[in-house]
């Protein structure tokens, strides 16, 4: 019997794995389901670990995707980017500069403590059922520059309160433009 042909597939450039793998930052504000969604992509092995050493931990895994890795990491609650408080600022801080913070961030009483990548990707969640406020935070974060990708949370009880988001209007303009994904998860 002749065995069947070996197959090959081209690669289109390097695999996103080891050093090269794109780290991935869940953020959002508190009960928007953004842990929802780490634990429902991440892998049995989670690193939990503090920013800074002060605050709550934040959780970090690879996750397989294709051939392909990322690191996701879900970062504590931000409610908005005003009036932040100490754990908020912090977290402010890892968004914009991961661990290398820069020289006018020495004085700073909470130092980088372990090595923390800055994201090179923003996965927003939002909360369907109080989208007003998480825009909020969703514009404040594109302020940054960062790619960034939406996931509207609690889709299933936003549809149950007779609330439809309509993509094709969304106002202003630049939202129809952005990637945007619907999700429900729930604890």
């Amino acid at each position: 019997m002749v065995p069947p042909p070996a197959h090959t597939f081209p690669l289109h450039g390097p695999g996103l794995r080891g050093a090269k793998r794109p780290r991935v930052v869940i953020v959002g504000r508190a009960g928007s389901g953004k842990h929802s969604i780490f634990r429902a992509a991440a892998a049995t092995a989670t690193r939990h670990e503090r920013l800074a050493g002060i605050g709550p931990a934040y959780e970090e895994c690879l996750v397989e995707v294709g051939i392909d890795q990322i690191s996701l990491v879900a970062l504590p609650a931000v409610d908005g980017l005003h009036q932040l408080d100490a754990e908020a600022c912090v977290t402010l801080k890892y968004l914009l500069w991961g661990d290398r913070w820069p020289p006018i961030a020495r004085h700073e009483a909470h130092q980088p403590a372990s090595a923390f990548a800055a994201p090179d990707v923003l996965l927003v969640v939002l909360d369907a059922t109080a989208l007003e406020r998480d825009l909020e935070l969703a514009l404040e974060l594109m302020q940054m520059g960062r790619p960034m990708v939406f996931a509207l949370n609690r889709m299933d009880e936003a549809r149950a309160k007779r609330r439809f988001i309509i993509r094709a209007g969304a106002s202003p303009a630049r939202w129809r433009s952005l990637p945007w994904c619907c999700c429900s998860c729930s604890r």
